[in-house]
Formats: structure tokens, C-alpha cells, sequence
């Protein structure tokens, strides 16, 4: 059965892809072929791990699972990076499909072997939906609604609207955050209509179980009995955190084959989860993860903006950073929060059955019906053997069951402390970040800056005049947060579409980036949008170019050409080819151009598709004014708006 890591590990591969505007999608007939040959591959693999664990023994079963369940993972990872399925198929569902297809290859091929393994009878399409029913449902429910919130948000000014406020960041955290929550309250209610859970018959064994539950503390909805069609299961769960929307379930083997303590032990280990708040720990340690995850990109971000090979490799890298993620977050944390909560439902377990031999014994023939080993290691529960030791030394041992809850509440203490402060120190952050208020109007962040600084305002109005001295004091002597809030609104007002529309607007403002220049922002990246933009404007936000603008943007250009030997950015290299090219370096601007052209070959949307083909236009402009004769005038640089139509006036000065 795949567990949770290999499902959020499939999550994280498909994440990645996502993150990134990924590559150029294959046509439909290759990714089938992909898909389908790979789906062949593991019905073959499997069918031939079919006839060899006839010779094998039974360990060799879970050791193949996990190297199957490795290579698929793997596999997926080659279609979605390598093949680039993700950008054909652009949602989680159809993203995950060739991985669940893989799996249910998988099952249906090796159903016999595991049916001679375990000594369950499994039949083959009962064992594809005993996985698809009990590990993959939740998957199968969750993700629809993901894709369907993504989509609408796409298709709305939602998505765009959150962009360019600042607030994509936030909005996946709380959109992530209220899902959870939603799960956890309402899915049980499909799970058990789904399940095809029904009521348990009265009778005595009703009755128990019911006072059980009041002795417990612990109110549920009903006591339900779960089919499991195909096969044989030995299990229970308690479902919900709504004491109106939850309910125990057992299975009707586990309710045949164990006696009457026996399942009050099961009963008492499924209540003692509730009791104790383990769903509640579970929703905690997701929620600080998430915050976690979000301050750690966020720290990271910088560094990898500044590695070349880091975005070349885009993909590749958010795929390590989350698995990386997966492994100390899940497989390491959470595994150690999960072990300690099993431990404590299982003295729950022995409390309400009177007996820790009843608790024991219960574990016994629940491994021993599902063909487990009692030694076999469990990442979230321990071994049957290290439970059974466990209630061995808590019976003998007077304080030791104290001290197990104590420790439990130590976690959930410190899980609790660990969220607080880090979105206090997160919301801190924000705060202090001088365009936290920016984002969503420039425009109206700079008129309050003016408002408040009679001084600033003034300086703003000789700069567009061409008087920059004042600016340029006045930004000298500000403190660093003024001159990256100052510098940050600036370019956020330079990005919005009033400006990219006609950059000529944008070049009548061109002084106040000039007064900008002579003292850095404290923050390299906002220092290198700032040349960036000047020198663009210089050189491309006119016909013609003035000889002081183009000495200007020369100027500008060494620290340009550095910044590219750390980092892979298109727009900077459409930068150097328009200053190559202002300057008649036909042969250097070309290879910027084709520099250029080469870092937005992966992206896909219809702005990416506009940007290429003006890249592509000025590379074949500069190749063709290479190859003139000297007497024949060389065409000029093609510019992003049309030069036969004169710019709009805009109404009010920024």
C-alpha cells in the first residue's frame, strides 16, 4: 500500500513543476506514449515479481514494494521534469495520473504473490480498490477541489490580482490552512459514505462499545461497521474531530476474529486519539510546517535568484528543496510526533480494556492476520514488538505512563510555541518591509510618501525636470528603509502596465532614477532592478537614443554583465543587447539577444509569448545590420511599442 511519504513526495514532484514555468509541452501523442509505456513497463515488472516471490520468501515482498514505489517515483519525476507533462497537463490530478496508473499496473499484476505473502485472498480488482478506497481516497477527493480553486482563480482577475499585490504568498498559506481545516471537519462524513461504512447491528457488543465510549470522555456520532470487499483487513479508525462528525469503524474480520477485550483495546487506542488531541496535534504540525516551508523559500529565494545554475536548474532545485522538505519535515518530525502519539493510544488502549495484556494480545493478531512481521520497523507506529515492550515496561514501571503523556504534552507545547512565534516573527517581517503596503498601488504609496515629505515631493517635481540635485540629496540622506521604500515604489511604479504599455512614458520619469543612483539601497537585488531599469529606459524608451543617455546606460553596463556571471535573467541580457545595439556592436547584441531568447525559452504564457518574439526581432535585426554594407543605414532596434503612435498623455503624475 503506498504510504504517506511516497504520496507527498508524488506531491512534491508535481509541486516543483509547477513552481516554475516550465518548458516547452510535448505534443499529446508523446506524452501517451510515455505514459503508456511506462505503465507496460510496471504490468511486465510486476508479472514477472510475480512468479519470483513463488521461490522467495515473504521479506522480499516489502523490500521489492519499496524499490518499485522508489522507481515510480522517479519515473513520474522524468515525466514531469523531463518529458514535461506538467506544462501539457497543467493540475495536480492529471500531473499524478501516470504515477497512479503505475501503482494500480503494480497491484493487479502482483495480487497473487501478495495473496500467497500475507495469506489474505486477495483477488486482483479487490486489491486495486482496497488501495484506491483506503490510501488513495482522500487524494482522489482532496485534489479535485484543488484543481477546480486553482482554475477558478486563474480564470478570474483573482490570481493576477494577488500577483501584483503581493498577497500570492499569503493567500496559498491561509488557502492552504482553510483546506485542512475543511478536511479534517467535513471529509470524514464522505469517507465513511464512500467506505461504504453502515451501522453496527445492536447487540451486546454494541453496547459495550457504546459504554466504552462514555467511560472514554469521548462522544461520537455512531459505531460503524467497514466493508472491505476483495480481501481481508483487520483494522479500525477513528474518523473526524467534530464530536457530531465522527465515528469509530471496525472491520467485520477484525470484529470476527478478536475477542471481546481485545477490540476494547482497538476501541480504547482509537478513542485515546481523540481524547488526547492527537488530530489536532497532526493539524498543528501542518499548520508549522507551512510556515515553516514559507519562511525557509523565503530566505532561500534571494540565493537562488543569484546562481545561475541554480535558475537554469529551476526545476531540479525546487525538487530537492521539497523532498528535502519531505524527509526532515514528515519522514523525521513528523514520524517522531506520530510514534510518540501511537504509544500514548495504545496506553488508552490498555486503560479502558482493564488489561495492557489485552492491548498486547490485540496487536498480536492483528499483525498476525495481515501477515506482518512483529519486528517489522513502522516509521509512525514502532514495530509491533517495540509496542508490546512498551506496555510491557509501562505495567512494570509505575510512573512511566506519566511520564509518556507529560513528554506528549511537551511536544504539543512546543509544536504550539514554535507556530506562535514564527508567524509572529513572519508577521514582524511584513511589517517591516518597506512595500508591504505598496504592492497593490505604488502610485498611492508614492503620493502618501510626498504628502508626509514636502521636501521628497518637491525634489520629485525638479527631477522630472531634470534637476536632480535635490533628489538626490534627499535620497543621501535618508535612512535605509526610506531609500529601499523610495527606490522600491519607484520600480513597482515603473512595472505597472501604464508604463510597460509605452515606455516612453516611463523614460519622461527617467531623472528620478538617475538622482538613485549614486547611493545603494542596502539590498543588491533592488540596487540591480534599479540599473536595470534605468539603463532600459535610457536606451529603449525612445526612438532615439541621446548620446548622454547612452553614455549613461554604458556606464551602467559593467555592473550588468556582473550580475549575469551569477545569474541567468533574460531581461538583463535583453538590457545588454539593447545597449550593444544602441552602441552598433551588432555582433555582441546579437549574442545577448540569443542569450535572452535562451532564458525564456521554457515559459509559455502570452506575455512570455510576446517578449520572445520581440527578443526574436532584435536578434534577427542585429544579425541583419552585421551583415550591411557601411553606406546602407542599419535598421533601428525594434521597440516594444509602435513608433508611428504617439504616446498617451497620462492625466495625473505619478
Amino acid at each position: 500500500m503506498p504510504g504517506l511519504i511516497p504520496l507527498l513526495l508524488a506531491l512534491a514532484i508535481v509541486e516543483s513543476a509547477a513552481r516554475v514555468q516550465g518548458g516547452v509541452p510535448p505534443s499529446w501523442s508523446l506524452a501517451l506514449a510515455w505514459m503508456g509505456g511506462g505503465v507496460l513497463f510496471w504490468a511486465v515488472l510486476g508479472t514477472v515479481a510475480d512468479l519470483i516471490w513463488r521461490r522467495l520468501p515473504g521479506i522480499w515482498l516489502d523490500r521489492m514494494e519499496t524499490a518499485v514505489q522508489t522507481g515510480q517515483l522517479v519515473w513520474l519525476a522524468w515525466l514531469v521534469h523531463g518529458v514535461g507533462i506538467g506544462t501539457l497537463a497543467p493540475s495536480y490530478c492529471l500531473a499524478l495520473s501516470p504515477w497512479l496508473l503505475g501503482l494500480i499496473a503494480w497491484w493487479f499484476t502482483t495480487a497473487p504473490a501478495v495473496a500467497r505473502t500475507t495469506g489474505i485472498p486477495w483477488s486482483r480488482v479487490g486489491l486495486v480498490l482496497h488501495h484506491l478506497r483506503f490510501a488513495l481516497l482522500p487524494l482522489l477527493i482532496a485534489l479535485p477541489v484543488v484543481d477546480g480553486s486553482v482554475a477558478f482563480a486563474k480564470w478570474t482577475p483573482i490570481e493576477s490580482w494577488l500577483a501584483e499585490s503581493g498577497w500570492m504568498d499569503f493567500s496559498n498559506f491561509a488557502g492552504s490552512l482553510a483546506f485542512a481545516l475543511v478536511v479534517v471537519t467535513v471529509m470524514p462524513l464522505a469517507l465513511v459514505r464512500m467506505w461504504g461504512a453502515r451501522p453496527m447491528e445492536s447487540g451486546s457488543l454494541h453496547d459495550d462499545l457504546s459504554a466504552a465510549c462514555e467511560r472514554a470522555g469521548v462522544p461520537v456520532a455512531g459505531l460503524l461497521r467497514w466493508p472491505v470487499p476483495g480481501g481481508r483487513m483487520h483494522n479500525a479508525a477513528l474518523v473526524g474531530v467534530l464530536p457530531r462528525m465522527r465515528w469509530v469503524l471496525f472491520t467485520d474480520d477484525l470484529l470476527r476474529d478478536l475477542e471481546r477485550r481485545q477490540v476494547l483495546a482497538v476501541l480504547g487506542h482509537e478513542l485515546g486519539h481523540a481524547r488526547h488531541g492527537h488530530l489536532w496535534i497532526y493539524l498543528l504540525f501542518a499548520m508549522a510546517s507551512l510556515l515553516a516551508m514559507f519562511a525557509v523559500h523565503q530566505a532561500v529565494e534571494p540565493m537562488l535568484a543569484s546562481s545561475a545554475w541554480a535558475q537554469a536548474n529551476r526545476g531540479l532545485v525546487e525538487l530537492a528543496l521539497l523532498i528535502a522538505a519531505v524527509a526532515v519535515l514528515w519522514r523525521f518530525t513528523f514520524g517522531w510526533i506520530s510514534r510518540a502519539c501511537e504509544r500514548q493510544a495504545d496506553l488508552a488502549g490498555a486503560d479502558l480494556a482493564g488489561e495492557p495484556q489485552a492491548m498486547q494480545q490485540a496487536l498480536r493478531a492483528v499483525a498476525r492476520a495481515a501477515g506482518q512481521r512483529e519486528d517489522a520497523p513502522s516509521w509512525r507506529h514502532h514495530s509491533i514488538a517495540e509496542r508490546i515492550d512498551f506496555l510491557d515496561h509501562a505495567e512494570r514501571i509505575p510512573d512511566l505512563a506519566a511520564r509518556h503523556h507529560d513528554y506528549v504534552q511537551s511536544i504539543r507545547t512546543l509544536l504550539l510555541t514554535f507556530t506562535i512565534s514564527l508567524a509572529a516573527a513572519l508577521a514582524v517581517a511584513y511589517v517591516l518591509d518597506p512595500l508591504s503596503g505598496a504592492r497593490s498601488d505604488p502610485i498611492a504609496a508614492l503620493a502618501a510618501m510626498k504628502n508626509d515629505d514636502p521636501l521628497l515631493a518637491k525634489a520629485i517635481i525638479d527631477a522630472d525636470s531634470g534637476r536632480i540635485d535635490g533628489l538626490r540629496q534627499w535620497y543621501a540622506g535618508a535612512n535605509g528603509y526610506q531609500r529601499r521604500q523610495l527606490a522600491g515604489v519607484m520600480v513597482l511604479i515603473f512595472a505597472t502596465e501604464e508604463i510597460t504599455a509605452d515606455l516612453r512614458r516611463g523614460w519622461r520619469y527617467r531623472h528620478r532614477l538617475e538622482a538613485l543612483q549614486a547611493v545603494s539601497t542596502g539590498d543588491h537585488d533592488l540596487d540591480l532592478q534599479l540599473d536595470n531599469l534605468l539603463a532600459y529606459l535610457l536606451v529603449a524608451g525612445n526612438e532615439v537614443t541621446d548620446p548622454k543617455d547612452l553614455q549613461a546606460a554604458i556606464a551602467i553596463l559593467p555592473r550588468l554583465e556582473s550580475a549575469l556571471k551569477q545569474r541567468a535573467d533574460h531581461g538583463l541580457w535583453d538590457t545588454v543587447g539593447c545597449i550593444r545595439f544602441r552602441s552598433g556592436d551588432w555582433q555582441r547584441a546579437k549574442e545577448a539577444f540569443d542569450r535572452a531568447l535562451a532564458g525564456i525559452t521554457g515559459e509559455t504564457s502570452k506575455e512570455s509569448n510576446r517578449i520572445r518574439e520581440l527578443y526574436r526581432h532584435r536578434r534577427n535585426t542585429a544579425e541583419s545590420n552585421r551583415t550591411l554594407p557601411p553606406e546602407v543605414a542599419p535598421a533601428p532596434l525594434p521597440m516594444e511599442w509602435d513608433p508611428q503612435v504617439a504616446p498617451k498623455v497620462r492625466p495625473a503624475t505619478p
